[in-house]
């Protein structure tokens, strides 16, 4: 962006649309309308991150931030939240005479990046996956147990689906084929009026570690300013600030991972009250790679604009 003016923006092949998955062309005969069993802001869906180069000087010397590894697979969410209860005919027959009727519950919504779900929960229900099976529900099967009321957690899927396809060519990410890991780097409570409460970073740490659920590795997290503690705050600190993350975090190989590839790069997040705020660092040897999976028509989850892929 400059001055306004688009120069330039990612490519995505065309043919990434997938068929018989929701966003598709292909599958608009497929898709199945639901009536929607979603309470108003009790569901939300994971905000995109920004890239932390054009977003430096929303860090200031004296914020808390943490510096988290960023993970190459598919985004996951899942959640026990307020939805609409199914009435019976009892219920709506009361209702017509002015009793007041409990409308909600709380249940089970999981999603990916863009979509949710569960069967009858969605307003549009697509009929099929991008991958051979539904993971996002595996994860939910995984996680929900440990979610009280209120509770939802958003994370990444890496390794491989049950049959062995890989969740991102060549991440394995320590996980042996047919098996796949979750890491969650986010967890919030949503109060019965909607209201949201963002874990801050220690509180995710801590809640995971509760349930035995692994987490991206934490390579930094306090003040700003103290993790280079040599730079100057009053002169030129923002560009100074970023070239020394570069130089630290970025530019290697993948340590978790069997195969040789480069690792994605960092997530950089503000610590502030109650809220998400996280910026997204990459590696130019990953982005390089990125591009080269686009050129050859290979489908990268995050790429996609189908809505079905996260």
């Amino acid at each position: 962006m400059f001055f306004d003016h688009i120069l330039c923006k990612k490519y995505v092949p065309a043919n990434q649309r997938i068929p018989n998955v929701a966003g598709s062309k292909k599958s608009k005969g497929n898709v199945k309308k639901y009536q929607s069993k979603l309470v108003d802001n009790q569901f939300r869906f994971h905000e995109d991150t920004q890239a932390l180069k054009r977003n430096i000087h929303l860090v200031n010397p004296d914020d808390y931030i943490s510096i988290t590894n960023k993970l190459h697979g598919s985004n996951f969410i899942v959640s026990n939240v307020l939805v609409k209860r199914k009435l019976s005919i009892r219920d709506k027959i009361a209702k017509l005479f002015g009793v007041n009727v409990q409308e909600s519950e709380y249940g089970n919504l999981y999603a990916s990046r863009t979509v949710i779900k569960n069967k009858n929960f969605e307003t549009i229900n697509s009929t099929g996956h991008f991958y051979d099976v539904d993971v996002w529900k595996i994860a939910s099967d995984r996680l929900f147990p440990f979610l009280k009321e209120g509770i939802s957690v958003t994370g990444e899927l890496v390794g491989f689906t049950p049959s062995g396809k890989a969740i991102q060519p060549l991440y394995d990410y320590g996980v042996a084929p047919g098996e796949l890991d979750l890491y969650v780097f986010k967890v919030t409570y949503t109060s019965p009026s909607g209201d949201v409460y963002v874990f801050n970073h220690s509180q995710l740490l801590d809640w995971c570690k509760k349930y035995d659920i692994k987490t991206p590795q934490t390579f930094y997290y306090g003040k700003a300013k103290d993790l280079f503690p040599e730079l100057d705050t009053e002169n030129h600190w923002h560009e100074n600030f970023l070239q020394k993350l570069q130089d630290t975090y970025l530019e290697k190989k993948c340590d978790i991972c069997k195969n040789d590839v480069w690792a994605e790069g960092v997530v950089l997040r503000l610590d502030y009250p109650h809220s998400w705020n996280a910026l997204k660092l990459k590696s130019w040897n990953f982005l390089g790679y990125e591009s080269a999976q686009l050129d050859s028509g290979t489908v990268e989850i995050d790429a996609s604009d189908a809505d079905e892929v996260s």
